[in-house]
Order: structure tokens, then C-alpha cells, then sequence
């Protein structure tokens, strides 16, 4: 989640970074009918380990957990995915504006020279 937030910090990262959001975006759209809108295959890896060290009543969301776990209150479902869709969306246009406005520079410097 942290790099799907600020991935796009590092210049280095910002192709990688741009895939993984598309690939996380995709994933939300493949796996709508059998699991849901905004099914995460890691979460559901995380979930999977939680189970395994004994941890029972979680939350559908991850945001739920992240919230609960940070502040000890609880989140509607419905919040946690508005959440998690703006986070997302911010992270694909600042992204995508990183690496357009990077790409411009590149091309600038090219033509400069």
C-alpha cells in the first residue's frame, strides 16, 4: 500500500510504480464476478497468514484492519473502499503525470542538445 501511495516519489521506481497501480486497478475488474469489486489477491494472502497465527473476526477490507489496528475504532465497508478507490486514483494520475512530465523533460534535453 505504501508504494502504491507514494511509489512515484522515486524516479527509479516510477515505471514499476505505474504498472503495479494498472496491474492492482486490473485486478479489481478480473476478479468482480467470483469475488467482489476491489478483491486484492494480497489481501487475501494476508488474511490467510492472520488466520494461521489464530486472529478471527476480521474486517472484509484491509483498510478496515489498517484503520482498527491504527486507532482501535471501526470503518463501514463501504467507506473503507471510497478510501482505497481515491488512494488509488491519486496514485495513477500522480504516476502518470511523473512519468509524462519526465518523459517531456527527456524529450526537451534531447531536442536541446
Amino acid at each position: 500500500m505504501i508504494f502504491i501511495l507514494f511509489g512515484w516519489f522515486s524516479q527509479r521506481m516510477r515505471i514499476a510504480h505505474l504498472i503495479v497501480v494498472i496491474l492492482t486497478g486490473l485486478s479489481w475488474f478480473i476478479f468482480i464476478q467470483s469475488k467482489g469489486f476491489g478483491y486484492c489477491i494480497l489481501t487475501d494472502w494476508h488474511w490467510k497468514i492472520l488466520r494461521n497465527l489464530g486472529k478471527t473476526n476480521l474486517p472484509e477490507t484491509y483498510i478496515q484492519y489498517l484503520y482498527n489496528l491504527l486507532t482501535g475504532l471501526t470503518i463501514q465497508k463501504i467507506t473503507s473502499q471510497f478510501i482505497t478507490t481515491f488512494c488509488w486514483i491519486y496514485a495513477l494520475i500522480f504516476s502518470s503525470g511523473m512519468i509524462f512530465k519526465q518523459y517531456r523533460y527527456e524529450c526537451t534535453v534531447k531536442i536541446t542538445k
